[in-house]
């Protein structure tokens, strides 16, 4: 089985850092002399994959979120449900909400910004079984701020057990999530994303540390391999007890020192491998 995983297209990111934002070097040295052509930029990176997908002729895509950089953007929207219209043609995609999808202001989710996400997307998390594995794929932004809507939380909180009933001791897990719910600081330290870190805590990137433990106690009794990841606009891994945790840098604008990317994901006699790809 192959899998191909894609995060942070973000279509409209590059453009509004150029116009003031930390990340305006960043955004500068990505683009080089064609300033004025920031979502092109991240649009064309997006046609790259469809290309690529289109070769590989993978079991499924997964984008792990932040597939605009604002929700009301709709030309982006459209935009990008194009190129998802052309992968779905190749092979069916998951699609799972990142922070600037399903929030009007991107650090909250809202109603709202989950609404417009529906209306555009489909669900907001979603599950797939096959050959032993079950690949589940959730909003990770409920688990950030689950008291602004609750009761969403503790529907996918729900929807989880009941995935998890339906399985036997001889399956394995793997979870997609746009936010990680754990890196260890250390890693984050040690791959030099200290400019992440350096305007915001590690709460922002993470679950927090009461959602994280409850989120992990939800598979206790299964066997969670690999928790696969975007939000970090870089590549990272780090684990928790026996699960791995893989970020994988953005499609769109990346922040790290990785370029833009996608992951393969391999599964092989229930070996699970995967290896990162520059589209560049």
């Amino acid at each position: 089985m192959k899998i191909l995983l894609i995060t942070d297209t973000q279509l409209g990111m590059a453009e509004h850092c150029l116009k003031g934002d930390k990340w305006t070097t960043v955004a500068k040295n990505w683009l080089g002399d064609n300033l004025e052509l920031g979502q092109d930029k991240e649009d064309k990176n997006f046609s790259k994959f469809v290309e690529i997908a289109d070769r590989e002729k993978p079991s499924f895509v997964v984008h792990c979120g932040d597939i605009v950089n604002d929700i009301n953007d709709t030309v982006s929207i459209l935009k990008v449900k194009k190129h998802i219209s052309l992968l779905e043609n190749i092979s069916p995609v998951y699609i799972l909400p990142g922070n600037h999808d399903v929030g009007i202001d991107p650090e909250v989710i809202s109603a709202d910004g989950l609404k417009i996400y529906k209306e555009n997307f489909g669900n907001d998390y979603s599950s797939y079984r096959k050959d032993n594995f079950l690949f589940l794929f959730i909003n990770s932004s409920l688990f950030m701020n689950p008291e602004i809507l609750i009761d969403d939380y503790h529907k996918q909180i729900d929807f989880i057990k009941e995935e998890l009933r339906k399985i036997d001791t001889n399956y394995k897990v793997v979870v997609f999530t746009h936010h990680p719910p754990y890196v260890k600081s250390i890693d984050m330290m040690e791959n030099q994303l200290s400019d992440l870190t350096s305007d915001r805590d590690l709460g922002y990137w993470m679950f927090p540390e009461e959602i994280k433990n409850e989120f992990f106690m939800l598979f206790k009794n299964t066997n969670l391999v690999s928790i696969f990841c975007g939000h970090l606009h870089t590549n990272l891994y780090s684990e928790y007890k026996n699960t791995e945790v893989v970020v994988t840098s953005a499609l769109g604008l990346p922040l790290g020192s990785h370029p833009s990317g996608y992951r393969i994901i391999n599964i092989d006699n229930r070996t699970l491998g995967h290896e990162f790809k520059s589209v560049t």
